[in-house]
């Protein structure tokens, strides 16, 4: 039986068998260690996690939480093993140093990663459970990302030098002005972020009208940097952050949420068809059902007023209707009666102020829908009628004449 002192002493004269062995056993002890966090402890933790919540089970498994926690302990057992047994007395010690430096940068890489994929499971969960703004949620996982890898870095290169990482920062301090001017934008975004959240000014799926970015769209998604709106003919517009509070911004939500849409439109009537009506179109008017209420009480409030008027056979003594005034009761009386035409908002038809285009005959009224195609469908409906119709009041739409190139 050979002596183990002599077996150690014959190691020591071998030093490639030495470190072949030193190895190996870091080597296994490590890989034993994977396996026994992987296949057996990780394995009852998820056992006991499953048995109170799969879905938070199955959240940690989608961000890899578990894996990444298993893969930091064979790399302590291999930091560890470099450190403490293959050494620099059994290894070349630039060798050993650039290995360990290895490692360790690896570790602190492993270390960041968990971190930020545990924080990504934490914010899923929190707005799973409590719907948090997601806008909100996801500026502030950014925020903790962009400190996490700048922490990383400055972990790495205190490493590699071999410095404290105090002092590492305080080297900062002469580059602050360069890394403020490189994350401007981030800034400014995350200010932004931060106030857009708290005043409610847009969200994830509202519709909103930038004209200065051409974005007229629905927002996909809000970052610290920047917002991407898809505009109606599918096209993407990235607009930064901080232009939110910065720039004009037209949110359309509120007229999603009250589930009508405005109609605001004119059309221009020709001076010199406005006229007083006559007796043949009053009695003609009277068997028109919008003017069925307003003409009878019209007439008789015109006929007292006129009769107890000097000069009455003067028609610039006396009160009339014109065609212009009933065309434009007809309208109010016809926009009431509309089964689109909401009746709980505002309704009126008026007048504008008069150019050279004529006289504006504006409709101000909302449809009882924010649907598209049925609110382009409704007031095209109402404008057919409107210019159907006017040709009753003796009343004509003024229009360049069409010049033809012979």
């Amino acid at each position: 039986m050979i002596h183990l002192e002599y077996i150690v002493n014959s190691v020591d004269k071998m030093p490639v068998i030495s470190l072949s062995i030193y190895v190996l056993i870091i080597l296994m002890s490590s890989v034993g260690m994977h396996y026994f966090i992987k296949y057996l402890l990780l394995k009852l933790i998820r056992a006991l996690i499953s048995k109170q919540s799969p879905l938070i089970l199955e959240s940690m498994e989608s961000f890899k939480v578990f894996k990444t926690a298993a893969l930091f302990v064979p790399l302590l057992v291999i930091h560890v093993g470099l450190k403490y047994f293959l050494n620099a007395d059994v290894l070349d010690h630039h060798l050993h140093a650039f290995i360990l430096n290895v490692v360790s940068i690896l570790m602190i890489v492993l270390i960041f990663l968990f971190i930020n994929r545990l924080l990504s499971f934490i914010l899923h969960e929190l707005n799973r459970r409590y719907e948090l703004n997601t806008a909100l949620v996801r500026t502030i996982h950014q925020v903790i990302r962009v400190f996490l890898a700048i922490s990383g870095v400055i972990a790495i290169v205190s490493t590699i030098l071999n410095k404290s990482p105090v002092i590492i920062l305080s080297s900062l301090g002469a580059l602050t002005a360069i890394i403020l001017l490189a994350f401007k934008d981030s800034l400014l975004g995350f200010v932004a972020s931060i106030q857009v959240t708290l005043l409610g000014i847009v969200k994830e799926g509202d519709w909103i009208e930038m004209p200065k970015y051409n974005a007229d769209g629905t927002i996909l998604d809000i970052n610290i940097s920047s917002i991407r709106v898809q505009n109606w003919d599918k096209t993407i517009t990235t607009i930064p952050t901080y232009a939110l509070v910065s720039d004009p911004v037209k949110n359309w939500t509120g007229m999603e949420l009250s589930k009508v849409r405005r109609i605001k439109r004119s059309v221009q009537i020709d001076i010199n068809s406005i006229t007083f009506c006559n007796e043949a179109m009053l009695k003609n008017m009277k068997s028109v059902n919008c003017l069925n209420d307003y003409l009878p009480s019209a007439m008789s409030e015109i006929q007292e007023f006129n009769h107890n008027q000097e000069n009455n056979h003067e028609p610039l003594n006396i009160r009339s209707i014109t065609n212009i005034g009933l065309f434009r009761n007809y309208l109010v009386h016809y926009l009431k009666n509309h089964p689109r035409i909401s009746q709980n908002a505002t309704l009126l038809v008026r007048q504008l102020q008069s150019d050279e285009t004529g006289v504006p005959l504006e409709i101000y009224c909302f449809a009882n829908t924010t649907n598209w195609v049925e609110y382009e469908n409704i007031q095209s409906d109402i404008f057919d009628h409107i210019f159907s119709s006017m040709k009753w009041f003796e009343l004509e739409v003024l229009q360049y004449p069409n010049t033809f190139i012979r």
